[in-house]
């Protein structure tokens, strides 16, 4: 009957082990303690594919600095681009305008005649 009872507790609870009371179970389930024991063995197909970062603050730090570098490098180019285009089109103006005024002293000087 005892065995019997035994049994249909194992069969419920088969992860569970009875410690006498007088030993501590530091003592009972101390040759556990040296066993080399892999956290991702057994595990789900899925949480292979999960990347661990070794430092996840520092990464997202040095990721914000990257993207201000870009951006950085970005805004630098568009400033660089709007010179060239201000300095093209203001050369543009001022050709047209010694061409206006090359224009107004030569209708002036035929006028005058």
């Amino acid at each position: 009957l005892k065995k019997l009872k035994e049994a249909k507790l194992h069969e419920q609870f088969p992860n569970e082990v009875d410690i006498p009371m007088n030993v501590p179970a530091r003592v009972k389930f101390q040759n556990f303690r040296t066993t080399k024991w892999d956290p991702k063995e057994n595990l789900p197909y899925d949480y292979g594919r999960i990347y661990q970062f070794p430092n996840f603050r520092t990464m997202i730090k040095q990721i914000e600095s990257e993207q201000e570098y870009n951006q950085h490098k970005q805004d630098r180019a568009q400033v660089q681009l709007f010179l060239f285009k201000y300095m093209y089109i203001s050369s543009f103006i001022n050709q047209l305008i010694h061409q206006d005024i090359l224009l107004k002293n030569f209708l002036k000087i035929i006028l005058k005649k």
